[in-house]
């Protein structure tokens, strides 16, 4: 109820484009007005693109920036498996989310990239992995399709982020998990409350500071 969308098109019909949209796409995503003093960024970008990359190209570098910003970035890894050491940029980002694909039975899928990262391999890509193989979704004029690879994977990981950002304190949500672990009770109202409130701690200290 709480959440905004921004939809950016950085790629033409058939999928193509220049690395100078995308990275105007991620920066327009960081201040949407275009204005540094609003405070009106996106808190989480999910980047579904990739093409065989470094962490020092401009993808990277944009998605790094967005990061230290104070964005999530969420990347699809790539579907150059099963060869160790190629992953898609901006997947290959230093601060970059990467996600990798897994099948029905959690073993990784074989199109999905694999790091480390060619000549860095101190970055151990994907971080995370999430479902990518044969999911059922929505197409176009109302149809449905099955659907495989890293891009797919990576909204398992996205829609959670933006469920924690955005709704985690609601009400309807805390009834489902937020629950004593012995009892089963739900967490009282009081202490919710308490949550929320400390938010706002130190709050005249850092805005002094």
């Amino acid at each position: 109820p709480h959440a905004l969308l921004y939809a950016y098109k950085v790629l033409d019909a058939v999928g193509a484009g220049s690395m100078s949209t995308v990275v105007a796409g991620i920066e327009r995503a960081v201040d949407p007005d275009q204005d540094p003093a609003t405070p009106d960024g996106v808190d989480i970008i999910n980047l579904s693109i990739g093409v065989p990359g470094s962490p020092d190209d401009l993808w990277s570098l944009a998605v790094d920036k967005a990061v230290q910003a104070g964005v999530l970035v969420v990347t699809s890894a790539g579907n150059y498996g099963p060869e160790y050491g190629i992953l898609g940029s901006p997947g290959v980002a230093r601060e970059a989310l990467a996600v990798g694909a897994i099948d029905a039975h959690d073993q990784l899928a074989s199109f999905s990239s694999r790091g480390p990262v060619a000549g860095f391999d101190h970055l151990l890509k994907p971080q995370i992995l999430a479902p990518g193989v044969e999911i059922p979704s929505t197409w176009l004029e109302g149809g449905y399709q099955t659907l495989s690879g890293t891009s797919v994977a990576q909204d398992f990981v996205e829609l959670p982020s933006q469920i924690m950002e955005n709704w985690a304190m609601e009400p309807e949500v805390l009834a489902m998990y937020a629950r004593n672990y012995q009892t089963g009770e739900v967490i009282p109202d009081e202490l919710v409350q308490k949550i929320k409130e400390s938010q706002y701690f130190n709050q005249g200290f850092a805005t002094t500071e």
